[in-house]
């Protein structure tokens, strides 16, 4: 009976152990199953993003010898050195720059452009050619202009035939009897409709239509008065009228103000350090009577204009041809389009700026120049070149812009194209992370995609 029982037993333990190997074997055969999807789904990735992997046949019994996996990449990481995940960290982890970085040929031409548009601020703008209001300086270092003086020096009368033709209530320049300080010689600076800038054809076309005249006191108060009749005619043709009285005045002994001035006169504001206590409206006005008028301030732009076209010119001989790489995937080729593009608006941005800024310093130090010389507010302050600064306060907006967008998108192309690059390297090496981790051939820049 014992031995009826053992056999039994035994034969029992071995139908039990029967059935968990062939427990095994079909946990063995699903594991096989999802390997072999697994590599199927790594292919089809491989194939969408373009990266070269070795043929994997995954209806085929024989298993691929050279596979790279999470899990072997993941182990190899793991027995990097310090040194080397150091070195992976402020690779493929750090933020890329959101401006790309300047090369020697990008700082000589910034510097020569620079150095260009300041010589041309000192010999062709200067300062303006002298009205009867300009005080004489014997100590003067800075001179008249030569554009600015041959621009003034083309001269027609105050009753022209285009002035003639389009006469404006808002020119009336004396008011006997009162004491707003209106005069032929600062009426233009002192009435709103004489401003050339949008607020001065606003309010402009307000006078014409109304027959009056809206400006500022000397001492900041707002005036009005009624000059002419309401005409419906003149109202209908109002825009020809302002542009055309504007036109007329321009090439008039004094002018018209620059773009702005009526915002000017509205600030009472003291200028500290300065003798008698001018506001900024009295320094508006003195500098207009001193000759700092319209065309002063169209040759000021030649200094802005000769940065932007040099820059720009540069910029585009330099990098319009390396914009034709093509990808697969329409969602790469919007995504390296967008990076690209931010790319070149940062890099021109940068350029810019750093351009203007020597320009402008260098307007700066004209100003402390004639300032040091003359010792006299006024006569620094004609050397104003209002166009260049205009001009560099937009860039220096830009600048920081650039500066400050969001490079998430930048970092993850950039580690994207570095992997590609050295995918073939770390295919043949059997799957060791190692090869990604070393300095990788020339860095393709960041290229747009014609979709």
């Amino acid at each position: 009976m014992t031995d009826d029982n053992d056999v039994e037993e035994q034969g029992e333990r071995i139908q039990g152990l029967s059935i968990e190997v062939g427990e095994l074997f079909e946990r063995q055969n699903t594991r096989a199953d999802n390997l072999d999807g697994v590599q199927k789904e790594i292919g089809e990735l491989a194939n969408e993003l373009g990266v070269p992997l070795e043929a994997v046949d995954t209806n085929s019994e024989e298993r691929p010898s050279q596979l790279v996996t999470p899990y072997d990449l993941a182990a190899a990481a793991g027995s990097l050195d310090e040194d080397t995940r150091s070195k992976l960290d402020s690779e493929f982890l750090s933020s890329a720059p959101a401006v790309p970085p300047m090369d020697a040929l990008d700082r000589f031409i910034i510097v020569t452009v620079g150095c260009m548009a300041a010589l041309a601020d000192f010999i062709l703008v200067g300062m303006p050619p002298d009205t009867k209001w300009t005080p004489s300086f014997e100590r003067s270092v800075v001179p008249t202009g030569w554009l600015s003086e041959r621009v003034k020096s083309w001269n027609v009368g105050n009753n022209n035939w285009l002035a003639r033709q389009c006469m404006v209530p808002f020119d009336k320049s004396t008011f006997p009897g009162t004491d707003i300080g209106f005069s032929p010689f600062n009426h233009r600076a002192l009435s709103f409709g004489h401003d050339p800038s949008p607020l001065g054809f606003v309010i402009g076309m307000m006078d014409i239509a109304s027959g009056r005249l809206t400006g500022i006191e000397h001492d900041g108060y707002f005036f009005s008065a009624q000059t002419d009749v309401p005409d419906l005619g003149s109202a209908c043709l109002g825009p020809l009228l302002w542009l055309g009285h504007l036109i007329s005045d321009v090439a008039t002994p004094m002018g018209i103000p620059v773009p702005g001035t009526s915002l000017l006169e509205l600030m009472q504001i003291r200028v500290p350090g300065v003798r008698g206590d001018p506001t900024v409206a009295d320094v508006a006005r003195v500098l207009y009577q001193q000759g700092y008028d319209f065309r002063h301030y169209l040759v000021g732009g030649v200094v802005p204009a000769l940065v932007e076209g040099l820059i720009r010119l540069y910029d585009w001989l330099r990098f319009s041809n390396s914009d034709d790489v093509e990808r697969d995937g329409v969602r790469a080729q919007l995504a390296e389009n967008y990076v690209a593009d931010a790319r070149k608006n940062a890099r021109l941005a940068s350029r810019l700026f750093w351009a203007h800024a020597i320009a402008s310093g260098a307007n700066a130090g004209r100003i402390t120049i004639q300032a040091v010389a003359t010792e006299d507010f006024f006569s620094a302050a004609r050397n104003i070149n209002l166009a260049e600064w205009e001009m560099f306060t937009i860039r220096t907006i830009q600048y920081v812009k650039a500066l400050t967008r969001d490079t998430d998108l930048d970092q993850v192309l950039a580690n994207r194209r570095k992997l590609e690059e050295r995918w073939d390297s770390l295919v043949s090496d059997g799957g060791s992370a190692q090869v990604l981790y070393d300095k990788p051939s020339e860095a393709v820049p960041f290229k747009k995609v014609n979709l």
